[in-house]
Order: structure tokens, then C-alpha cells, then sequence
């Protein structure tokens, strides 16, 4: 059969139709009753910090291996799983949940493979691979495991590392690329990088560098540097560094620059979900909410929650009323609930203020009195003088007998 070559376009993160992975992936939890199942295998190569447009030829190497070798690639992850499901099972006192023999036909049973990376250090012409995913031995915090040439090095839970046992693996070689990360801490910082000519794109470490220096001189308000440097970078005013999924119009609005809000939004910068950053419980702030809407956004911009922001607090609201049902006199959580409840009360009031729609408060068009009545206690709410209470926050003009009074409903 001949070698599948890979052809290196510039892009240092890219879907790869790895088939026998995708089969493999097919088989976890209820994939196999989905019609989605198909899921291409996300690839990542770890850029080194150097102004070479091209990974490694050890990286190279590495991914050109996977893709023509995926069968052994998932057998090694089989016999490293042998030792993997021992030590998970001792942990959690069971083995039931993983099968006594693994093979790649049911490997997909307890790991699904949502990320290959192929990282920098490297030996005998071939890189490690980190391998990240949902794993049945833990679903809360899914699983990463570095593989050197089909051999298991380390693994541990999502959010944490393998590279003290990579560099334990390394031997002798770990100095070089110690010393070289070293050298290199402050390579590149303090400025808006451009695209590197060959391919006209940036390495990812740039977007980095150029994300942690623009949000430096947003966060010290150095106004006139940042309009100065952004100017002459040409960078696109929306768009999202990949890192932490943000546009500068979000970083500006995290670090309260109405100055640069202000300059963005008139330059082009589209802030609706600036705005939701901002409603959130450490992030309101009701000058940064005011200067959005003054700019022409919708205070009734769908949340992540699938919920406007006034329909968030009327949840909040109203969660917090019927906690107070849970706890007896003098326990010292009524205080924190009834402060709770206030905050709530305050921001509804604030977003009625700035015209949101009570009658449109999610993603399905539910007003917020069909929300109340279908998903809470009523007995609860009415003790409380909920309902009345939001009534009157949410039409304070309109007369009593006009109201709609379903907190009389027996």
C-alpha cells in the first residue's frame, strides 16, 4: 500500500479523517445510537517558539505514522490501557466497567479520542503524542496519556500534564530542550506579531504573545498605545484569539476600558457577546452595560444558558425565594439567600430599565411568567410573594388592577 504524505498548509490545528479512530470513537456511551457519529479526529502540532514556519521534521514524521498506521496506533493504546483500567479500578474499587480483554474493537467503549497532539520534544526521529479524551474510568475529568514509538509514559486527568514523566523518559536529551525553553521565556513578548510570509499565517505561540501584550495595554488603560499598535498590526477588529476564545472587544469589557469599547465598537467590533460577559455574577457591571447598549446592542442577547440576561436573574431570583424553604430560623444561609435575592431584584429592575422583554426571556420565546409557572414550587412562591414581588419590578407603571395577578391562583 503506498504512504499517505502530509502536506503542511500552515494551520497548526486541523480536523484529519482518521477513519479507524473514528470507528473506534463510534463506539462510546450512546454514539452508536447517533446519527453524528462520525466525528473527524481533531489534530493539534505544538509549535516551537521560533520564527520557522514549519513543524518539526520529527512532527512530520510522527502524524505521517498515525495516518498510516492507525490500527497499531490504537492497539498500543490498547495495551496501555491494560495498565491504565488496573490503576483506575483500585482507585474507584471496581473493574466491572472495562472489558478483561481490549483489542480496537471495543477500545471506543472506554475512551474516546477528542484530540492527538503532536508535540515538540522528540527522540529517534519520532515525537511523543498526547492523546486527550473521555475515559470511562473518569468521566468527570476525561484523560490524557503521552505514547512515545507505540510505548506508554504518563497519563493523568484533564488539566493537568504529562511532562515530568515525558522528560523522565528523555533521558539525557531533556537538556536540550530545557535549556532551549529557557532561552526562550521572553522570545516574542511585548508585541503584535505578523504573519510569517511563507504561508501567511501566524504560529500559534504569536497569537499568544500578541492576545497577552494588546490585553496588557487594555488592562493598564494605556489607551493611545493600544490604538497606535492595533492600527499599524491590521488585525482583523473581531478577531477571536484561539486561546481563550476571545475577541478584544471581550477583553476590553473584562478589564472595564470603556475608552476602548467605545473605539472598537465604532471601528466595526460586534459586542453581543461582550455584552454577556458582562451580566454574569462577577462580571456585572452596569457602566460597561450601558455604554454596550449605547452602542446598539440588544440587552436581549441570548446567553450561553440559552436564556436572555433578565431571564438568568428571574431564574436567579426565584431560586433563591424558594431555597429559603430549606432552611430553619436562625440558620445564618437566610442572610446570604435574602442578599442574594436583592442582587437579583436589582438587576431585573436595571434590565427592565434598559428595555428587556419580559415576554421573550429564552431561546424559545417563553415569557417569564409561563417559565415560573411551569418549572417551580407554587406554594413556595406564592408564601413568598414572589410572583407579586417580580410583578411589580417588571411593570412598575402599570396600575394594580391591570396586573397580571397569578399569584392568586389556587
Amino acid at each position: 500500500m503506498r504512504m499517505k504524505k502530509f502536506e503542511f498548509t500552515g494551520d497548526w490545528e486541523m480536523k484529519l479523517n482518521l477513519e479507524i479512530f473514528i470507528d473506534s470513537n463510534a463506539k462510546w456511551g450512546d454514539n452508536q445510537k447517533r446519527d453524528d457519529n462520525k466525528a473527524l479526529i481533531n489534530l493539534k502540532i505544538i509549535d516551537k517558539k521560533s520564527y520557522e514556519p514549519e513543524p518539526l521534521e520529527e512532527q512530520i514524521n510522527t502524524i505521517e505514522y498515525i495516518i498510516n498506521n492507525q490500527v497499531k496506533v490504537l492497539e498500543d493504546l490498547c495495551i496501555s490501557f491494560n495498565t491504565i483500567n488496573k490503576k483506575y479500578g483500585e482507585y474507584c474499587g471496581g473493574h466491572d466497567w472495562y472489558p478483561d480483554v481490549l483489542t480496537i474493537n471495543n477500545l471506543g467503549s472506554i475512551f474516546y479520542i477528542s484530540e492527538v497532539a503532536i508535540l515538540v520534544e522528540h527522540k529517534n526521529k519520532k515525537s511523543y503524542i498526547q492523546f486527550t479524551g473521555e475515559y470511562a474510568g473518569d468521566y468527570e475529568h476525561g484523560l490524557i496519556l503521552a505514547m512515545h514509538n507505540g510505548k506508554l509514559v504518563g497519563f493523568n486527568q484533564q488539566g493537568e500534564d504529562v511532562y515530568s514523566e515525558m522528560y523522565n523518559d528523555l533521558g539525557d536529551k531533556r537538556d536540550k530542550f530545557r535549556e532551549f525553553n529557557i532561552a526562550h521565556q521572553e522570545f516574542g513578548i511585548n508585541q503584535v506579531h505578523q504573519p510569517l510570509p511563507k504561508y501567511a499565517k501566524h504560529k500559534p505561540w504569536q497569537l499568544l504573545a500578541t492576545e497577552e501584550h494588546l490585553e496588557n495595554l487594555i488592562r493598564s488603560k494605556k489607551d493611545e498605545e493600544f490604538i497606535n499598535e492595533f492600527e499599524e498590526s491590521k488585525l482583523d477588529v473581531n478577531f477571536r484569539f484561539p486561546f481563550n476564545d476571545r475577541t478584544l472587544a471581550d477583553i476590553a469589557v473584562t478589564h472595564k476600558n470603556i475608552t476602548i469599547i467605545n473605539y472598537l465598537i465604532k471601528n466595526g467590533a460586534i459586542a453581543s457577546n461582550s455584552l454577556i460577559k458582562c451580566t454574569y455574577r462577577d462580571s456585572y457591571n452596569r457602566d460597561i452595560i450601558n455604554c454596550l447598549i449605547n452602542n446598539g446592542n440588544s440587552i436581549d442577547t441570548i446567553t450561553y444558558q440559552g436564556m436572555t440576561p433578565l431571564g438568568l436573574e428571574v431564574k436567579n431570583y426565584i431560586w433563591y425565594i424558594g431555597s429559603l424553604s430549606h432552611y430553619k430560623e436562625g440558620d445564618s444561609r437566610i442572610s446570604s439567600a435574602h442578599k442574594e435575592i436583592d442582587k437579583a431584584r436589582n438587576k431585573i429592575q436595571f434590565y427592565i430599565e434598559k428595555g428587556a422583554n419580559p415576554n421573550q426571556i429564552d431561546n424559545n420565546g417563553n415569557d417569564y411568567k409561563s417559565i415560573l409557572l411551569k418549572h417551580h414550587d407554587q406554594n413556595q412562591l406564592k408564601k413568598h410573594k414572589a410572583y407579586l414581588d417580580l410583578e411589580n419590578i417588571i411593570n412598575p407603571e402599570k396600575p394594580n388592577k391591570n396586573k397580571w395577578k397569578f399569584w392568586k391562583v389556587k
